[in-house]
């Protein structure tokens, strides 16, 4: 998966198993993980990602947001 490519090591494998069970389940998903920066630091991030069903009820895939904590509350 591309977007994990960023994700700290140490977080990857823990995050990675939280991802594909919900994923299998069609649950909301919640990780919270370090982050690699454009300026080379990693940043610990919020993931939230729900699920998407189309009229007929039908799962459809994913929409989310991430959200930076190292920078909560900055404007």
């Amino acid at each position: 998966y591309g977007w994990s490519s960023g994700m700290h090591p140490d977080d990857k494998d823990r995050c990675m198993a939280l991802y594909l069970s919900s994923v299998r389940k069609k649950i909301p998903i919640y990780l919270v993980y370090r982050l690699l920066h454009n300026d080379g630091t990693y940043h610990q991030v919020a993931d939230y990602a729900s699920p998407v069903h189309d009229q007929n009820g039908d799962f459809s895939g994913y929409i989310g947001s991430l959200c930076d904590l190292d920078k909560k509350g900055e404007i």
